[in-house]
């Protein structure tokens, strides 16, 4: 997905089959990497669990989970949510994928969003997608995190602040919007894990 959004951003036409294909070459290599255990020559590249702990992944299952991330693009290819991304225009993107973080009370909080956007003068729209099938009703602290973000970041206001789930494995959509209740709890939720951690240490 990232990969044809950035595509889309420097104007280029791209066919779902194209995607489709990078996307096979790039699972079966990724999936040759690790059951190499190439990972612990380039450890940042990762590697699955299974291959560490030699358990055992059948072909079967394998070509499931292939042809679900294969489902998942072509939802996304032809899903509303793409069509919306086009209409706002890319001079309005803020962020696609960035590792990116921000200080809380002295602490820095890292985070990646999949995507955000600016929609209007005074608000943006946060998208998230997910490739399981269940779907929250909740906006969970995950996306209130994105959103205190785009508070201390661009200073958007919370009720300027909207987010969008995207399950696309199931091509459903939900949305949820901010107000400051859902950031304080946020705050207190981030403040007590920190303290948490923080009473483990001896230094």
């Amino acid at each position: 997905i990232k990969h044809l959004l950035t595509e889309i951003k420097q104007g280029k036409q791209v066919a779902l089959s194209n995607i489709l294909l990078r996307l096979d070459n790039e699972l079966r290599d990724r999936y040759k990497f690790s059951e190499t255990k190439m990972y612990r020559k380039f450890p940042k590249q990762g590697g699955l669990i299974e291959h560490e702990n030699n358990m055992a992944i059948s072909t079967e299952e394998k070509e499931e989970l292939f042809k679900l991330a294969e489902k998942c693009v072509e939802n996304f290819y032809n899903s509303n949510i793409l069509k919306e991304i086009k209409a706002l225009g890319v001079d309005k993107w803020l962020s696609l994928e960035e590792f990116i973080s921000f200080d809380f009370e002295g602490n820095k909080i890292s985070l990646s969003m999949d995507f955000v956007v600016k929609n209007g003068e005074n608000k943006i729209i946060i998208y998230d997608w997910k490739t399981g099938k269940v779907r929250d009703t909740e906006i969970g602290m995950q996306l209130a995190c994105y959103a205190l973000y785009a508070i201390q970041k661009w200073g958007f206001n919370p009720g300027n602040i909207i987010v969008k789930r995207y399950h696309l494995a199931i091509d459903k959509e939900d949305e949820f919007f901010v107000d400051a209740g859902i950031i304080e709890q946020i705050k207190e939720h981030i403040r007590t894990s920190i303290n948490e951690m923080k009473a483990l240490l001896s230094d």
